[in-house]
């Protein structure tokens, strides 16, 4: 595990060796996945990330070849904004994407207490959120479901709860 999440390849063993209830057990929080971003270092040795296009569908190997990365969606030791998990380029948010089109503090997720339904909303970025082609208005909340491509400043993942995770691994045996 890094700063940018976990090869999919660990959870996909992972799958592999639990019933679903000890998977859901072990990974309850919704997550993120995306391509592996390709990194590189500009003069003042800041890291970016190249802005990443998921598939409309994974490709078959997606993940057997550690080319995916997953991101739980879960709130960093001390951060700000308790029931928000914060998406943007600077490292102090939840979910850190330093893509030059991501603003600092970009979005954020919220999970319903009473549905246990996760929502994305748009916190006034530059360069919008898109979920599945549509774009978020500033500051309203748009619920999401499972395998719901985000785009965050051209920067895209797909979304996934813990049951669609689970289910959404089956692709690989």
């Amino acid at each position: 595990m890094n700063d940018y999440g976990r090869d999919l390849s660990f959870f996909v063993s992972e799958r592999r060796k639990q019933t679903q209830d000890a998977f859901l057990r072990r990974h309850s929080e919704a997550v993120l996945v995306r391509k592996k971003p390709i990194l590189t270092t500009d003069d003042d040795d800041t890291t970016t990330v190249a802005a990443v296009r998921m598939p409309s569908r994974p490709p078959p190997n997606l993940g057997a070849d550690g080319d995916a990365l997953v991101t739980e969606l879960r709130k960093k030791e001390g951060g700000v904004f308790a029931n928000r998990i914060g998406v943007g380029r600077t490292r102090a948010t939840d979910i850190w994407l330093p893509v030059p089109n991501v603003s600092k503090y970009h979005a954020y997720f919220e999970r319903d207490p009473a549905s246990g339904r996760y929502s994305v909303t748009d916190a006034g970025s530059k360069n919008g959120t898109v979920v599945n082609g549509e774009r978020l208005a500033a500051k309203i909340a748009r619920m999401l479901e499972d395998s719901a491509i985000i785009s965050f400043g051209g920067c895209e993942v797909r979304f996934y709860s813990p049951l669609g995770f689970f289910h959404f691994l089956s692709k690989y045996g």
